[in-house]
């Protein structure tokens, strides 16, 4: 679609929870919202659009509502 891997992160991060009516709560990492969120084994962000589809050895914690919920 011709969009930077910066505008794609906005597009599917703030911009879903704005479209979905939750950015107070949601869409991104900032005191008072949901802390929602996967941290990554990767030496830049944009290492996990190329390894897409492949991507469970990258996964080092899961957190869902400020809680890790999983972590290698």
């Amino acid at each position: 679609y011709g969009m930077s891997l910066n505008e794609t992160l906005i597009s599917v991060t703030l911009n879903a929870a704005y479209a979905l009516n939750r950015s107070k709560t949601n869409g991104s990492l900032e005191v008072g919202k949901r802390a929602d969120c996967v941290l990554i084994r990767a030496p830049d962000w944009r290492h996990i659009v190329y390894q897409f589809g492949d991507t469970h050895h990258l996964i080092r914690s899961v957190i869902k509502d400020g809680q890790v919920i999983y972590e290698v």
